[in-house]
């Protein structure tokens, strides 16, 4: 009897030490391959563009807001566009895409503005056309009546949303605001970020913008229209906005970053390599020295880009890449 109890105490830990632990899930990662983009992915856009201010007024930012928001229509998003925006308008405008994105966490966000923007005091201010920009209270007048970009930056990261990106064509320059820029400043500062944001400048920090003298729109907004089209990650489609407005500026006006995301995103999805079909059994070609895939690899990013460049209506620019890309070649 002994034997038996003891038997079934044996086969009964056995049983209880056999079972198999189940394996812990693989860590969840919102980095997508350019191929795996999702179809089903929100994307949502806020594309605002100021030019008539009463004492500076500005030619093209109306026009780059309709030529922004077409380019991201085609590449999925869904985009309010505001033009001429005083200072309440503008509040609304952003309190209503905050909504958005913090009502879809999955969601992809993307603010984009196109006017005068300055910095005084160290902070950021994007205009209303309502802001007095002449007189001796100017500062004073923007201080209190712009909207500050580190609350933009701040109510974006309280979205939570998946990602979020901030495009600003401004601080461009106007011979009607004088020494009326701010406290002995030019241009923007940066931003600090905690959180998925992506800030985008049109000019280095402390200088002026482009508007766009003898075009429709400015050199970055040119730019940018083009090449989100490109099937490449945003810090590379960035890094091409770049040298195209360096170049069409003669190096007056260099774009850079501020802020960090740790996620990919791809405004369309890279292209699928081709198929090589296998080799004529019979008549074989004759062998060729190994190409360097460096060249190679440098050559298709000139063609893609110079394809974008083609698409968005800057044909020099897009010349000159081919040959650059033809010289590589050789």
């Amino acid at each position: 009897m002994k034997y038996f109890s003891l038997l079934f105490f044996v086969l009964l830990f056995a049983a209880c030490g056999s079972k198999n632990t189940p394996p812990p899930e693989p860590p969840v990662t919102d980095v997508l391959t350019p191929n795996s983009i999702d179809p089903n992915e929100k994307r949502f856009a806020l594309v605002i563009g100021n030019a008539s201010y009463p004492a500076s007024p500005l030619k093209n930012p109306a026009n780059d807001a309709d030529l922004v928001s077409q380019a991201l229509k085609d590449v999925r998003f869904e985009v309010t566009k505001v033009k001429n925006a005083d200072r309440a308008t503008m509040l609304a405008a952003v309190h209503k895409f905050v909504e958005l994105l913090t009502s879809n966490p999955s969601s992809v966000g993307l603010f984009y503005y196109a006017g005068h923007g300055l910095e005084i005091g160290g902070t950021n201010y994007l205009l209303p056309t309502d802001v007095n920009l002449g007189g001796s209270n100017a500062d004073l007048s923007i201080t209190d009546n712009a909207l500050k970009l580190q609350d933009l930056v701040a109510n974006l990261e309280n979205a939570h949303n998946r990602m979020n990106m901030v495009f600003l064509d401004a601080c461009r320059n106007s011979p009607n605001l004088g020494g009326k820029r701010g406290v002995g400043a030019r241009g923007m500062t940066t931003v600090a970020t905690n959180s998925e944001i992506f800030v985008g400048f049109s000019t280095a920090q402390g200088q002026t913008a482009e508007d766009g003298d003898n075009t429709a729109n400015s050199p970055f907004s040119t730019a940018f229209a083009a090449l989100i089209k490109s099937p490449k990650e945003v810090s590379s489609v960035y890094k091409d906005i770049t040298a195209a407005v360096i170049d069409k500026t003669n190096n007056k006006q260099r774009p850079w970053l501020s802020g960090s995301v740790r996620r990919d995103f791809y405004f369309v999805p890279a292209q699928a390599a081709p198929t090589t079909p296998p080799a004529d059994p019979i008549i074989k070609p004759a062998p060729q020295p190994a190409p360097d895939n460096r060249n190679a690899e440098k050559i298709r990013a000139l063609r893609s880009d110079a394809a974008a460049l083609e698409a968005g209506g800057l044909p020099d620019d897009a010349a000159k890449l081919r040959k650059q890309a033809d010289e590589l070649a050789r």
